[in-house]
């Protein structure tokens, strides 16, 4: 498979036969009314604290409309809850015109699920006509529940979806594994767009490969205005590893570019000088195929888009403030389903189920306080190997500051502050951590290399707690409160490192004293959880409630990676541009 720029799709016959489904998470042995409670009841157990969406195995196919009880049972405790900032609104299962009586939620007639079948996948989801009103009622982004059948079985999760005007939808999955996401969410996608059946896939190959081509339409993402004289912006995607660089004289795709390449322009002092250094160089050397393009940045969304290709502007809106009436409804009668199966199971009569009709105004469940965690064990960094190269950052900072001329304050502090803190990261800019900063000179005599903070910022990484709460204590109110791009403050950063020693740990770079914006940056957060969802849309919603990361503006990019330092453990590593 091949996507451009330019939203061209390409793809091979059979692309993906034979391609793995994972199990659903959730996937319980029978589905009896038991297997229901208890499901309810581990779900409910989890209410006092941030709950992310899961998928499991459907209660029923999406053929019948059989168990519709069990069917929004069982989705109103897979949905997503207490998300900080405010959880997006559920589609209510009482979403109908005329509000007469009848067996929802609130005691009113139940929303109408209708079915859809596109390339061989049935959902089963509130019919379209609900779905319209409410996404214009609502004006943003809200929550759907859906039941699927493919490929011989059947599953049951949330999407989320964006109506991005007459007939243009954006959907997402959630709590999905797998490519289970994918087909459900471009199912519901061709539901909700298309008016014609004859223009849905055909199989679940097409289904696929439509969300494959809708992706591209989207166009290169990770973008990056830069301040430079003849760069004016930089775009990354990491599933096509193309970088995109616009000038004034047209846009230029490099294939073949790394993530490192990426940062390293839009990371410099001069994005100029590092594009010539690190693209240019990488083309010259033949590691980077480049060609001009016809792109163009979308002053709506900010992506690289096809000039004369077609475009989407894939978004979600925030998720409001406040949690609706019909969230704190539902949490608070899931709250009841799960106390009431726990006494049922201890007692020798079952005590009576909660009423099912519950009003708006229902209270919502109170959170009790967070258990306090035990304490991770502390990170073994693994020793400097043989042939470690290392650098004086005292020195090499001072030199900076008497290189310069003589100035006053700077943006974030008094000149000089990052000299006084070099002791605490000096340990943190060696090779051992900081590989791509010794990197081999590209036109230089053989065996000739790089020294960090020859490009004019010096890279640390690996840092953990110790050195985090040291760092707290000594940076200037201004350097703490700074952030990178759409990141938490580099306060809130360095705090997720002091107070989980062994689990999360940062890295970025030092602007020295010979400039005006003199800081420690904070750019990249490593997580070390196992625990966490294997792929980043599930994660990151986990992780930025479990580290304190959650002020972020916009998610990150996360990808998994491994460190030379702690060889043998799998990290997240978050990037914000």
């Amino acid at each position: 498979m091949k996507i451009d720029v330019r939203g061209n799709f390409h793809d091979d016959a059979g692309l993906f036969a034979g391609a793995a489904f994972s199990a659903p998470q959730f996937d319980m042995t029978g589905s009896g009314r038991g297997a229901i409670d208890k499901f309810i009841a581990e779900r409910a157990a989890q209410l006092r604290g941030f709950t992310p969406p899961v998928a499991r195995t459907a209660i029923v196919e999406a053929h019948t409309t059989r168990r519709r009880a069990d069917w929004w049972d069982t989705l109103r405790a897979q949905a997503e809850y207490n998300r900080e900032g405010g959880d997006y609104p559920q589609m209510p299962d009482d979403y109908t015109p005329s509000m007469r009586e009848g067996l929802a939620l609130s005691g009113n007639r139940r929303t109408s699920r209708t079915k859809h079948t596109v390339g061989g996948v049935t959902v089963r989801m509130p019919s379209k006509a609900a779905l319209n009103r409410f996404a214009d009622e609502q004006g943003g982004t809200f929550d759907v529940p859906v039941s699927a059948t493919m490929n011989g079985r059947s599953v049951q999760g949330w999407v989320r979806v964006t109506k991005n005007g007459p007939g243009r939808w954006t959907v997402s999955p959630l709590g999905f594994k797998g490519l289970d996401g994918d087909v459900v969410a471009e199912t519901v996608n061709c539901a909700l767009e298309s008016r014609r059946r004859s223009s849905h896939p055909t199989d679940v190959n097409g289904v696929l490969a439509r969300r494959a081509e809708r992706r591209a339409h989207m166009g290169t993402g990770y973008t990056r205005d830069v301040q430079s004289t003849f760069l004016t912006a930089v775009g990354y995607d990491e599933r096509t590893h193309t970088m995109v660089v616009g000038m004034a004289s047209g846009t230029w795709e490099y294939q073949g570019a790394t993530f490192e390449d990426f940062r390293a322009v839009v990371t410099a002092d001069s994005p100029g000088a590092a594009y010539n250094r690190n693209i240019k160089g990488g083309v010259k050397e033949g590691r980077l195929t480049s060609r001009r393009t016809d792109a163009q940045r979308c002053t709506k969304c900010g992506r690289f888009k096809a000039a004369d290709g077609p475009h989407e502007c894939a978004q979600h809106l925030r998720a409001p403030a406040d949690k609706t009436d019909h969230n704190r409804m539902v949490a608070a009668h899931l709250a009841d389903l799960g106390a009431w199966y726990a006494a049922a199971r201890g007692a020798e009569a079952v005590p009576p189920r909660p009423e099912h009709a519950r009003t708006s105004s229902s209270p919502a469940p109170v959170r009790p306080a967070p258990e306090t965690a035990p304490t991770p064990a502390v990170a073994r960094h693994a020793s400097a190997r043989p042939g470690t190269k290392t650098i004086d950052l005292t020195a090499t900072l001072d030199r900076w500051a008497h290189e310069s001329a003589a100035r006053q304050a700077g943006t974030f502090g008094q000149p000089g502050f990052t000299v006084a803190v070099s002791p605490t990261l000096a340990a943190n800019t060696s090779s051992m951590y900081c590989p791509k900063s010794f990197a081999p000179k590209l036109f230089g005599a053989p065996g000739e290399t790089y020294t960090n903070g020859e490009r004019g910022v010096v890279d640390y990484a690996g840092v953990t707690a110790e050195t985090a709460r040291t760092l707290l204590t000594a940076l200037p109110a201004g350097n703490l409160a700074d952030r990178q791009g759409d990141s938490p403050k580099v306060a809130t950063l360095l705090a997720a490192a002091a107070e989980h020693p062994g689990k999360v740990e940062v890295g970025g770079y030092i602007v020295g004293p010979d400039r005006s914006d003199e800081r420690v940056s904070v750019d990249e957060v490593l997580v070390f959880d196992d625990t966490l969802p294997d792929d980043a849309g599930h994660a990151w919603p986990v992780l930025s409630q479990r580290y304190g990361l959650d002020e972020a503006a916009g998610m990150p990019s996360m990808r998994r990676t491994e460190v030379p330092w702690r060889p043998g453990e799998k990290a997240w590593s978050l990037f914000w541009n």
